[in-house]
């Protein structure tokens, strides 16, 4: 992960076990792209911090978020799409045991 400050890019300290990660992908009733929860567990362990935050612009059903929780991460997601937000929100419940707040009541109106 980088980002950049001031013309200087910074990499948060993050490692990478490897340059080639190999997860099976598999099949999901969830969300048609699903990520794979052990590719993402390793992908936030070696690039944050317990309670860093964990970003994920298109979150759809909350994959990378559910992680991000049970990995001591804060996170913060955004989904366009309503149907996916209703799935992330209650996977968030049921799975994880968070209780996701809307920002922006109006965002789905």
């Amino acid at each position: 992960m980088l980002y950049g400050v001031k013309r200087k890019v910074h990499t948060g300290g993050g490692h990478c076990t490897s340059n080639v990660l190999s997860y099976p992908t598999g099949s999901s009733e969830i969300h048609p792209t699903e990520k794979n929860h052990d590719l993402l567990r390793q992908l936030i362990i070696d690039n944050t911090k317990q309670e860093q935050l964990v970003f994920d612009p298109c979150s759809g059903s909350g994959s990378t978020l559910l992680v991000a929780g049970q990995e001591g991460r804060h996170f913060l997601g955004c989904e366009i799409h309503k149907p996916y937000f209703d799935r992330a929100e209650k996977r968030l419940k049921m799975q994880g045991g968070f209780v996701p707040q809307l920002l922006g009541e109006d965002c789905y109106a």
